[in-house]
Order: structure tokens, then C-alpha cells, then sequence
């Protein structure tokens, strides 16, 4: 098995069941978009449902070229932005 990375291999992160205000939403879109430039897409947030606590969301991005990205990045975006409770999965992709 060859562990090198794919060059034709992106990586998609989603975050799911992340309760957050709409600020929340866009200082957390901030990051992502400063943080990854031209190396991401634009994140993309949908709204998953509402429960007692509030809305619950799901933010989707890729990043495109992700030799160097560390996941852990996005781990300290959501948590300068103050939010918890989310669960955070990456999937390398091919490129589209």
C-alpha cells in the first residue's frame, strides 16, 4: 500500500451538529475563508433542524490541495469562535 497522498485528492470537512448564532456563523466562515484562501471552497451552511437549544447547522468545505492542512486547524477555528458541541469529519475526495 503507497501512503503517499493522492495528488488528485481533495479533502472535505464537515462539521455537523454545530449550534451557532448567525455571528457565530459568519466569524466561523471568516476563518475557513482567510485561513484556506485559494486552497478551499467557499463554505457552504445549511440548517439541519431545531431542537430545545437552538438551530443546529452543517458546514461543508474542501480543501483543495491538502498536502500540508492539518485538521486540527479547523479544530481551533471553531473554538476561537467560541463554539462546542459540533462533530468535525474529513474525507479525501477526488478531485471534481
Amino acid at each position: 500500500m503507497d501512503n503517499i497522498l493522492d495528488k488528485n485528492a481533495q479533502l472535505e470537512v464537515k462539521i455537523i451538529n454545530l449550534r451557532a448564532t448567525d455571528e457565530e456563523l459568519e466569524t466561523l466562515r471568516g476563518y475557513i475563508v482567510r485561513g484556506l484562501g485559494t486552497n478551499g471552497t467557499p463554505p457552504i451552511i445549511k440548517t439541519d433542524g431545531i431542537d430545545v437549544k437552538g438551530f443546529r447547522h452543517i458546514v461543508t468545505f474542501k480543501v483543495l490541495d491538502p498536502q500540508n492542512f492539518k485538521i486540527d486547524t479547523v479544530k481551533d477555528w471553531l473554538h476561537a469562535t467560541l463554539l462546542v458541541g459540533w462533530q468535525l469529519d474529513a474525507t479525501f475526495v477526488p478531485k471534481q
